[in-house]
């Protein structure tokens, strides 16, 4: 949240990736990368690990440190490294965009996909049916904004 306080400041986040790491640190499917100096914690990498696979799900870094030394990035590197090294085959920073710091590796974007899953009870229909709605209401806002465009271009010419 570069400075902000971001979701993990949030105790049911907190406590569902606590009882995350519980069952995912002991089977190797969650590497804790640490960035550390003078003994002091600069950067912190939440990875997670599945068949060859290591994705970049969360890092934070010193604010203080960032600009100037990029820790962040840094421990990259040795995540990276270590990634070689225990004979991965892919190391994923997942979705980044295009003028992320990501790029600097010489990334290969691959699409994402996005699963949401509601319990069956009636909260869990109404969220189902609230994020049916908002992806219709995305999709006719980008084809209205398409034509919108459409329209002002022919009538520049």
């Amino acid at each position: 949240a570069r400075g902000r306080a971001g979701v993990f400041t949030s105790s049911r986040f907190t406590d569902y990736h606590r009882r995350l790491a519980r069952i995912l640190l002991p089977q190797g499917m969650l590497n804790l990368c640490f960035l550390s100096l003078d003994n002091v914690n600069i950067a912190a990498l939440y990875n997670l690990r599945y068949a060859g696979t290591e994705y970049f799900y969360q890092g934070g870094a010193d604010v203080e440190l960032a600009s100037k030394h990029s820790p962040g990035v840094i421990a990259h590197v040795y995540a990276l490294e270590a990634a070689i090294g225990e004979k991965l085959d892919c190391y994923d920073f997942m979705k980044g965009g295009t003028d992320s710091y990501k790029t600097e590796f010489g990334c290969q974007e691959s699409p994402m996909q996005d699963m949401r899953v509601f319990s069956n009870n009636l909260r869990g229909r109404i969220l189902a049916i609230e994020a049916w709605a908002r992806r219709r209401l995305r999709s006719y806002r980008k084809r209205h904004a398409r034509v919108i465009k459409t329209e002002t271009a022919h009538q520049a010419e």
